[in-house]
C-alpha cells in the first residue's frame, strides 16, 4: 500500500512543481500552451482557452510548454516577456514545492501533533544515577520532592532536578500499580550543561495550537533547506554522500519502508523532505534545471539582449540526455540494492 502511496506522492510533488510554473504564468499573463502530466503518448487531452491540458502515458513527471507545437510563431513568445516575469515563472516551481512542504507540515502538526514527553520512563541508561537508584523502564514518576509531576508536563520534574544542584531528589513512582519511593542524585553533564539522572521519557503525539504549528512547520522547512544545501555542498566539493544519491526507485522504496515501519505521519514527513529536496535541486545551475534558466536570465540582463533560443535549447537537450543517463544508472543501482538487500 505504501509503495502505491509513494508513487502517487512523487507524482503529486512533480504536479505541484509544474503547477507553480503554470499558475505564475497565468497570473502574469504569460501564454502557456500546454500543461502536461507525464510524458510519452497523449491519452487524454482537453483545451481551455490557449492551454491544452494533457495526461500522458508515463505519469511520473510533467511539464508546462510555453510554445504551441502547432504554431511555430509562438516559439519566441516566452522570450519576448520581460526578464522579471520570466524569472518569477521559473522560480515559482520551487516556491510551490516549498509552500507545499509548509502546508503539509502545518497540517501534520495541527492534526497529528508533535512529540510530547510524558512522565513514564522509556529508557534507563546504563551506569547512570537512575540505574543506581533502581528506576526501571515502565515506571511512571508521580512526584519529585513532594511536588506532583503531571503526566503530560515534565517541566516540574526538570525544574526539581536542576534545583537540587546535585543533591538527592526523592521520587515517588508507580510501578505495576504500586507506589514506590526512590532516591536519586542527579549528575552534572558538561555537554548539556544540566543535571541529569540518565533516563529517557516516553513520548506521545499531541496536536499543536495553530500558532505553534505554523512556527514549527516553518522551522522544519528552513532546517530541511539548510540540511539539503549542506549535503549538496559536501557532495560537489568533497564527494561526500555520493552513495546516498538515489533514483525514484530508491525514493519509493525508502518512503514505503518508513511508512510500513512508523506509520502514515512519518510517511508524510518523508514527503515533506522530498518536496524540499525537489525545490533545492531544481535551483542548481545545471542544464535542464530551473537554476540554470535563472542564471541565463542574469546573463541576458547583463548583455542587454537575450541568448538565441536555439543555443539555449541545445544546452537544455544536452542536460536532458545527461540526466536521462544518470537516471538509468541510479535506477540500476537502486534495483540492484533491492535485489541484494544492500
Amino acid at each position: 500500500m505504501y509503495i502505491l502511496f509513494a508513487i502517487v506522492a512523487i507524482g503529486l510533488l512533480i504536479l505541484v512543481h509544474e503547477a507553480g510554473h503554470f499558475l505564475a504564468a497565468k497570473l502574469l499573463k504569460v501564454p502557456a500552451y500546454e500543461f502536461s502530466i507525464g510524458f510519452g503518448p497523449r491519452i487524454f487531452h482537453r483545451k481551455k482557452g490557449e492551454t491544452a491540458f494533457s495526461l500522458r502515458a508515463f505519469p511520473l513527471g510533467g511539464y508546462v510548454s510555453f510554445a504551441d507545437p502547432d504554431d511555430e510563431s509562438t516559439v519566441k513568445v516566452f522570450y519576448q516577456q520581460p526578464i522579471w516575469k520570466r524569472l518569477i515563472v521559473i522560480l515559482a516551481g520551487s516556491f510551490m514545492n516549498v509552500l507545499f512542504a509548509f502546508v503539509v507540515g502545518f497540517g501534520l502538526l495541527a492534526c497529528a501533533g508533535g512529540a510530547q514527553a510524558t512522565s513514564e520512563i522509556a529508557v534507563v541508561q546504563p551506569d547512570s544515577p537512575a540505574q543506581e537508584a533502581g528506576l526501571q523502564v515502565g515506571d511512571t514518576i508521580l512526584t519529585a520532592n513532594g511536588v506532583a509531576v503531571p503526566k503530560d508536563d515534565i517541566s516540574v520534574l526538570t525544574a526539581q532536578m536542576q534545583a537540587a544542584q546535585g543533591s538527592e531528589v526523592v521520587l515517588t513512582v508507580n510501578r505495576d500499580g504500586q507506589q514506590l519511593t526512590v532516591l536519586v542524585t542527579p549528575r552534572y553533564d558538561e555537554e548539556q550543561q544540566a543535571y541529569l539522572v540518565g533516563i529517557n521519557l516516553s513520548t506521545k503525539n499531541v496536536p499543536l495550537p495553530l500558532g505553534q504549528a505554523v512556527k514549527y512547520a516553518a522551522l522544519n522547512v528552513t532546517q530541511s533547506i539548510s540540511a539539503m544545501v549542506q549535503f549538496l555542498q559536501g557532495l560537489f566539493t568533497r564527494g561526500e554522500g555520493a552513495d546516498q544519491v538515489g533514483s525514484v526507485v530508491g525514493a519509493v522504496s525508502q518512503m514505503a519502508q518508513y511508512g510500513n515501519q512508523y506509520g502514515f505521519a512519518t510517511f508524510l514527513s518523508t514527503v515533506i523532505f522530498l518536496s524540499i529536496n525537489l525545490a533545492v535541486i531544481n535551483m542548481l545551475p545545471l542544464p535542464a534545471l530551473d537554476g540554470l534558466k535563472a542564471v541565463l536570465l542574469g546573463v541576458e540582463a547583463i548583455r542587454k539582449k537575450p541568448l538565441p533560443p536555439e543555443k539555449e535549447g541545445v544546452v537544455q537537450v544536452i542536460g536532458l540526455i545527461v540526466f536521462a543517463l544518470l537516471f538509468v544508472v541510479l535506477c540500476y543501482r537502486d534495483i540492484a540494492r533491492l535485489i541484494t538487500g544492500g
